[in-house]
């Protein structure tokens, strides 16, 4: 193949990102057999319910992935 270039663009559009995001998703979907998917987030929140802090990420495959802690 000829024109390839590879990028970084720590701005991407959020329609680049969901393409690679699912395109990953289908693809390991498919080799695995595993469709199980949560995302997970969970807050820590003050007596008037305002968020102090938490962790966010989510589960597929047995596996847990925190992005955000």
């Amino acid at each position: 193949m000829r024109g390839l270039r590879i990028s970084s663009e720590p701005r991407a559009s959020s329609e680049d990102a969901t393409f690679v995001r699912e395109g990953l998703a289908l693809f390991n979907v498919a080799v695995t057999g595993d469709s199980y998917y949560s995302p997970l987030a969970i807050f820590l929140r003050d007596e008037r319910g305002a968020v102090l802090g938490g962790a966010l990420g989510d589960v597929w495959g047995g596996w847990l992935d925190l992005a955000y802690l």
